[in-house]
């Protein structure tokens, strides 16, 4: 049996989301980070946590992705993963390692219409 504890944990961020919104803190530690995401929408969230390469904006990931170049996308930002399909109402949690540098959070679920959340904001 492997016992380990760590009471304090890494430090932790949390993240509302809403339809095509969200709402989280400017800056955060690098390193290990306990992401929450507390889905006050009535839809079904993730919160993909993406760090914009060198030579990149978050304003040039914003337009890749309202145009779903995912290749365009993919050559600017790396993922770093976060809470994948949290319900309505509830919350989801994830621990990931944050490199130093500028994050977008992007939700890539899909709508009941079948529209992605990522383009509406």
């Amino acid at each position: 049996m492997l016992g380990c504890s760590d009471e304090a944990g890494p430090p932790q961020i949390v993240i509302s989301t809403r339809v095509f919104s969200f709402e989280s803190p400017v800056e955060a530690a690098g390193g290990l980070v306990r992401v929450t995401v507390d889905n006050e929408g009535s839809q079904p969230h993730q919160v993909e946590l993406v760090r914009v390469r060198d030579g990149a904006s978050s304003s040039d990931v914003i337009a890749a992705v309202q145009r779903m170049d995912a290749g365009a996308l993919d050559a600017m930002v790396t993922y770093h993963g976060g809470p994948n399909d949290v319900p309505p109402g509830e919350p989801g949690t994830v621990i990931t390692d944050l490199e130093p540098g500028h994050y977008v959070i992007l939700c890539f679920v899909a709508a009941p219409n079948g529209q992605r959340h990522v383009p509406g904001g």
